[in-house]
């Protein structure tokens, strides 16, 4: 679980705003990267001083728009910003709302991370974070919306819609649950067997220590009177 301190730019100290990834991998706001580089010609990353950027006749703000935005980060970013106020109930009011509906499953605010939160979303463009993705490439393991599976991955094997794969997910748990279900049935019954015969056999053990005590008890009675 990413801490706070981790959701967390180490420019203005605030959390991520639009969180931009530098070519050294590290995180800064987009208007912390863009005063930063307005600040001294060459700037580097404040972490690491790696450079930001070669070469280039672009200004700061076009410079920092071409870097890739980190868009998990700031679907953590705003769950957590979400998580930490006090909502109101959506039907009440003025009632402090305790649950959270995520993907139609109601869960208490309490027990749900900014994680979890984040990944109940539906799924971004890989290139445009900003549209809502409906294909998954498989050839690139990206997440896509239909301009790029159009522009962009024309030539990939295997595109495949949220909807069909969603389908087949459904399916495939169907059959397991089904299947699982079946071995459980098949499980319990063999238990059952087993438990009938331990005890059958600890009946039979007893009736055999009653006709162990009887006949120990004739043999002794046969050698009183044979004393």
């Amino acid at each position: 679980m990413a801490e706070p301190h981790e959701r967390e730019c180490a420019v203005c100290t605030n959390d991520f705003i639009t969180p931009k990834i530098l070519p050294c991998g590290h995180l800064l706001c987009r208007e912390c990267v863009i005063s930063w580089m307005d600040s001294k010609p060459d700037a580097g990353c404040p972490l690491c001083r790696c450079p930001i950027v070669e070469q280039s006749d672009r200004s700061s703000s076009d410079t920092v728009d071409a870097l890739p935005t980190d868009f998990v980060m700031e679907a953590l970013v705003e769950s957590a910003r979400v998580l930490s106020k006090d909502h109101l109930c959506c039907v009440c009011e003025d009632v402090r709302a305790d649950f959270i509906c995520m993907h139609h499953d109601v869960e208490s605010v309490s027990t749900v991370t900014p994680e979890r939160l984040a990944a109940s979303r539906p799924a971004l463009c890989a290139d445009h974070g900003d549209k809502q993705a409906d294909s998954f490439c498989f050839c690139h393991r990206l997440a896509v919306c239909k301009f790029c599976k159009v522009q962009k991955h024309t030539e990939c094997s295997k595109v495949s819609d949220f909807d069909y794969e969603i389908q087949l997910s459904e399916n495939s748990l169907t059959d397991l649950t089904k299947i699982l279900v079946e071995a459980e049935q098949k499980l319990e019954q063999a238990i059952g067997q087993v438990t009938s015969r331990l005890q059958e056999v600890d009946v039979s053990e007893q009736e055999d220590m009653a006709h162990v005590d009887k006949t120990c008890d004739r043999l002794h009675k046969l050698l009183k009177i044979s004393v």
